[in-house]
């Protein structure tokens, strides 16, 4: 049997964000990201434009 494909979940930002930290991306409104990870903390970790 096939594997399942896996489905892309993208989030369209609304606001900007200067990263304050090495692990953090800088963000402007309209920016699409692949969301990779939501963590239990409301935090997440996604790719805008190679970036993690």
């Amino acid at each position: 049997m096939a594997k399942p494909a896996e489905t892309l979940k993208l989030v369209k930002v609304l606001f900007s964000y200067d990263a304050a930290h090495d692990d953090e991306l800088t963000i402007r409104p309209g920016d699409i990201i692949i969301l990779l990870e939501r963590r239990f903390d409301q935090w997440c970790k996604g790719n805008l434009r190679g970036s993690i």
